[in-house]
């Protein structure tokens, strides 16, 4: 049964648009920025700004840590 921690929200889409077109403008824009994300969900800003060479701490209720860390694991190569 989903909740809102299953669902991958537009404003996160657009975030992560936002920092991928900002990286390809800026390289450095991201690096080595530290980044704590409340409310994960899914972790897509949180995951996209790693990939992006931001270090990341990602947070969010017991119950969306699941998924969230399911992400993470399928993710972990493309984190730099």
């Amino acid at each position: 049964e989903g909740d809102v921690n299953c669902v991958v929200w537009d404003a996160s889409l657009v975030l992560a648009k936002y920092l991928e077109t900002m990286c390809q403008s800026k390289p450095d824009f991201l690096s080595g920025v530290r980044v704590l994300e409340l409310g994960s969900g899914l972790g897509v800003v949180g995951l996209t700004a790693a990939t992006l060479g931001a270090q990341v701490t990602l947070t969010d209720l017991p119950e969306a840590l699941p998924l969230l860390r399911i992400n993470i694991t399928e993710n972990k190569s493309k984190i730099a």
